[in-house]
């Protein structure tokens, strides 16, 4: 889901643009939301994943031919900090549009209700390794890995999901297709645009809603931009007084913005699982750990990321992909 209404808040700074304008830059890329959208134009046709691989393999040619080095980012474990009633909703949809004999709506919603499996996952994989590209599987969520990523030197990320600018990302590629034409957005004009600080956009993409957190009923991406602009410090407490504000709403905050902060993730280079950033004297912070997700044991962790464990199972799938040296993808200069 991302943040609620946040790219279409963001038009007067979203500037069109070609993926050949950013040749021979290394790009961290959200597999996961590729892997979506071959999934939704294959249920939409046929009603199952039959083209997924040939879509994302185009994708993975586009790349090429514009001289992009990725790193193609993979979702992980489920974490325990995110909403799952989206997915119930789906569910939702599909059944009543089966009951009613709406074969396309029904096709729509199954491709929304339907889970990348670790079989299309695997494939993805064999597909990166048979073209060389660096890949690595996130210990829970892509976005928080990107972000790592982002910092240690990829230029630009690739998505479909507007959390990457909550997670601070300062260049994304959102809207990318096949013929090379995206939409891009950095953060930098974005705050400038808005009048904010990095840590106030982040809460106003909280308090419009988000995957950790619903927003409250009323309060969409124009009253949470002007609340936390007009309020500063104080916003969590003049939204706590409405009456249709729910009791633990500013508890809640608190534990969406940890995750946006610390979520575990993994340094591709050392194999060692850490927050996104240090905790430092975080308060509560004992409360937010399990929703940010728990430190990983180095091996499981190595092998999670290299694809030979099955996330819904959070065990070693029966098969590796191939054995994992310490470091889990790339080389050093691949952070350059």
């Amino acid at each position: 889901m991302g943040i609620k209404t946040l790219l279409p808040f963001l038009k007067d700074v979203t500037e069109n643009s070609y993926l050949d304008s950013f040749k021979g830059l290394v790009a961290a890329v959200d597999a996961s939301c590729w892997l979506h959208k071959a999934i939704a134009i294959s249920y939409s046709q046929f009603g199952d994943d039959r083209r997924v691989k040939e879509i994302c393999n185009s994708y993975l040619d586009l790349l090429e031919r514009n001289k992009i080095r990725p790193l193609v980012v993979l979702n992980g474990l489920p974490l325990p900090g995110k909403d799952r009633e989206r997915d119930n909703r789906a569910i939702k949809k599909l059944t009543n549009f089966g009951k009613s004999g709406k074969v396309t709506e029904a096709r729509n919603a199954l491709a929304a209700a339907a889970e990348i499996n670790h079989d299309l996952v695997c494939g993805f994989i064999q597909t990166c390794r048979q073209k060389s590209i660096d890949y690595v599987v996130a210990p829970y969520e892509a976005d928080a890995e990107m972000a790592l990523l982002y910092e240690h030197g990829y230029y630009i990320a690739i998505s479909e999901d507007s959390d990457l600018l909550a997670y601070g990302c300062q260049k994304v590629l959102f809207k990318l297709r096949l013929d090379g034409v995206c939409e891009v957005i950095e953060l930098g004009k974005v705050l400038q645009h808005l009048s904010l600080t990095q840590e106030e956009f982040l809460d106003m993409c909280i308090v419009a809603g988000c995957d950790y957190l619903e927003n409250v009923r009323g309060i969409g991406i124009h009253t949470a931009h002007k609340l936390v602009t007009k309020e500063k410090t104080d916003f969590l407490a003049v939204l706590q007084r409405k009456s249709i504000c729910p009791s633990d709403y500013s508890s809640g905050f608190q534990r969406a913005k940890a995750i946006f902060r610390h979520q575990t993730v993994i340094n591709p280079i050392n194999a060692e699982t850490m927050p996104l950033t240090p905790w430092g004297q975080t308060p509560d912070k004992e409360a937010f750990l399990n929703p940010c997700g728990i430190l990983l044991s180095n091996e499981y962790a190595v092998n999670l990321a290299v694809g030979n464990v099955d996330p819904r199972r959070a065990q070693l799938s029966g098969i590796p992909l191939h054995f994992p040296s310490r470091r889990v993808c790339g080389s050093l200069e691949t952070w350059h």
